[in-house]
């Protein structure tokens, strides 16, 4: 299995955006973590696997958005000279 997403500078970009709503709100990252929410966390953070086992591909995509999947299995060298993967599942 491999993780293509999400992409580095994307945690990154969540990270800081996730600092500034905890300082702007006078919250403690302890106090966000034990509420299980954050308002303010956005789809950039979506796990995207790709699967492979005995010849099969399942995509799993959660609601990651279509251009930071594509811009994740580019990065991983998954996508064909015509920016295509094909799988078997999605």
């Amino acid at each position: 299995m491999r993780v293509v997403g999400p992409l580095d500078e994307d945690i990154e970009a969540l990270q800081e955006e996730f600092d500034d709503y905890i300082r702007e709100n006078g919250l403690t990252v302890e106090s966000m973590l034990a509420a299980y929410t954050d308002p303010s966390v956005t789809n950039l953070s979506s796990i995207v696997w790709l699967i492979e086992n005995e010849g099969k591909t399942i995509l799993l995509t959660g609601d990651a958005r279509g251009d930071k999947i594509l811009a994740g299995l580019e990065r991983a060298g998954l996508l064909d000279p015509q920016g295509r993967l094909f799988v078997d599942v999605l």
